[in-house]
């Protein structure tokens, strides 16, 4: 009787052995944040720090657009505080600054700005200790 309580376990390990193996193709393994996400947890623990935080909505920058304001390539946000200006572009882990974003922040700097690519809450740690 023993080794037949024995054969019923090791035919639970082998079977629960592979439904997590089939689970793990289906779920991704790693934990995928997105950047609205990142953006959100950035928002919050600058407004905690007493900043002043603001977004730029640039989503459509097609060129009829373009007459109000929006510039293909701006940073995400502007954070104030006590005089000091950081503009902050936002990405995902794995995300990418693009050309015209580039190009745009090449140009803030120019100007004198701060600009930034944060890709959580880490990237600003020296904005928001107080």
């Amino acid at each position: 009787m023993g080794a037949f309580l024995f054969g019923q376990a090791k035919h639970r390990v082998l079977w629960l052995t592979l439904a997590m193996r089939v689970r793990h193709r289906i779920r991704k393994p790693y934990f995928r944040r997105r950047e609205s996400d990142v953006q959100r947890a950035i928002v919050q623990a600058l407004l905690y720090a007493g900043w002043l935080v603001m977004h730029i909505p640039n989503q459509s920058t097609r060129g009829r657009q373009r007459w109000s304001g929006l510039m293909p390539g701006a940073p995400d946000l502007v954070a104030v505080k006590h005089g000091r200006v950081v503009f902050l572009e936002v990405k995902a882990v794995r995300g990418k600054v693009s050309e015209k974003q580039s190009e745009v922040h090449d140009l803030l700097r120019l100007h004198g700005m701060e600009v930034r690519v944060v890709r959580g809450a880490d990237d600003i740690m020296d904005l928001v200790q107080l």
